[in-house]
């Protein structure tokens, strides 16, 4: 059927697509943008870092990740009881509840630089109102978090007798009331998931979380084969992701299994021995200037969120959609952001022209039934777009649903076309 229609097209309206078929061409070629050379950059962050936590699994992490030469965030709970308390008995500030050896740890391995310490919450306890979300920050009022936030800096510092900057929010939830306290009690670094409030002006910097460690390898192998190397990796790992550290897996991640530490330090030395792929330090980061402002993870939401990738309509081979887990840089991002909007304006405009030459054609070709192929291809592309936008309510609109909404319009506008072309033309009286 598709090789009787194209046949009774005219040899001009080929010539007319040819010569055009190259200035498409010429135009998708200098879209695509050669990227420089790039290292898909690898940090690791460790969350509920406490006093209960299984000190014999982190301390082979840190070992393993400083001979990797990397570094990782750590999210440390100074305290583990439930009940706020600023200060101590005697009416002195606390210092964090983390038991000597748990201290040791710490200054050792940030004394070396493989670590960087951050304050994880006061005590990690869930202050959400009833059906809200867990947070232990997300809408108290900005002056208790401010009391906490200053508390829980001032006392890891005065334990572990370092400069602390970092700031990971339990659950990875947190509010506006959470950044005003931050920057008004000197936090410089805040990680936690990509789509949270972000603040305009001030000190803030932003290194959003990344994939679990049981899908960190995969992840890094997609990015090498599709070339997505100007981009951080923060893997996320927390306790009940190791099989060893005797914590049972999180009810909101039920069903995925857990990582021997031995398979994940494993995957990190693979890893490693991967070209275009480094690890690094928090402090390596920041002191090598890496961009982790507001404008940076305002474009990595841009991305994720635009048109064109939430309803995948270009063919994966376009390569244009970002991989969940990776912090492009900003030129980057606009790289590919501005590869969707042309790749989409290109490949639909084409397809509707092509649909409606084919259909304008086809109309001159068959003129003795041109009447009853109208109405009959008018009435099948009206069905067709109305039974699309109903799917997509249901299931959501996709690539297939844009290309048969394209064709259909095309057809409508090609019958519409022909009825111009054909209209009688009305000639003034003499």
């Amino acid at each position: 059927m598709m090789l009787k229609i194209i046949s009774v097209i005219p040899h001009a309206s080929w010539q007319y697509f040819n010569k055009w078929g190259y200035v498409v061409a010429l135009i998708a070629l200098t879209v695509v943008q050669v990227a420089e050379a790039t290292q898909l950059t690898i940090i690791l962050r460790y969350d509920d870092y406490s006093r209960s936590s299984n000190l014999d699994v982190e301390q082979a992490l840190f070992e393993a990740t400083k001979s990797l030469g990397g570094g990782v965030l750590v999210g440390v709970i100074p305290f583990s009881a439930s009940k706020y308390k600023t200060r101590g008995s005697d009416g002195m500030p606390l210092v964090a509840d983390l038991g000597e050896k748990k201290i040791n740890i710490l200054q050792k391995y940030a004394s070396q630089g493989v670590i960087e310490i951050a304050v994880h919450g006061f005590s990690h306890q869930n202050n959400a109102a009833a059906n809200e979300p867990d947070s232990e920050f997300t809408g108290v009022p900005e002056n208790t978090q401010s009391l906490l936030l200053s508390t829980a800096k001032a006392s890891l510092e005065k334990a572990t007798s370092s400069r602390i900057n970092s700031f990971i929010p339990p659950y990875n939830r947190y509010d506006n009331k959470t950044l005003e306290a931050l920057e008004n009690n000197g936090y410089k670094l805040l990680s936690a998931g990509l789509g949270g409030p972000t603040l305009r002006g001030g000190n803030l910097t932003y290194l959003p979380g990344g994939p679990y460690p049981q899908r960190l390898k995969n992840l890094v192998l997609s990015a090498l084969s599709k070339n997505h190397t100007d981009a951080i990796v923060v893997s996320t790992i927390h306790p009940y992701d190791i099989v060893e550290s005797g914590a049972e897996m999180a009810g909101f991640r039920s069903g995925s299994p857990q990582i021997n530490i031995q398979t994940l330090i494993d995957d990190l030395r693979q890893i490693k021995q991967l070209n275009d792929v480094r690890f690094m330090s928090i402090r390596e980061l920041l002191e090598g200037g890496e961009d982790l402002s507001t404008d940076r993870i305002q474009a990595n939401l841009k991305l994720r969120e635009s048109f064109v990738t939430r309803h995948r309509l270009l063919p994966e081979a376009f390569n244009v959609y970002p991989l969940s887990g990776l912090y492009y840089s900003q030129d980057s991002v606009n790289r590919m952001y501005f590869f969707q909007i042309s790749a989409f304006s290109l490949l639909y405009g084409v397809l509707a022209l092509l649909v409606t030459f084919i259909t304008t054609a086809a109309l001159r070709r068959f003129r003795n039934r041109v009447r009853n192929i109208k109405v009959l291809a008018g009435t099948i592309s009206g069905g067709g777009i109305f039974a699309l936008l109903a799917k997509s309510l249901s299931s959501g609109f996709y690539m297939t649903s844009a290309v048969g909404l394209i064709c259909c319009t095309g057809v409508l506008v090609g019958i519409a076309l022909n009825q111009w072309r054909t209209a009688p033309q009305l000639l003034p009286a003499r």
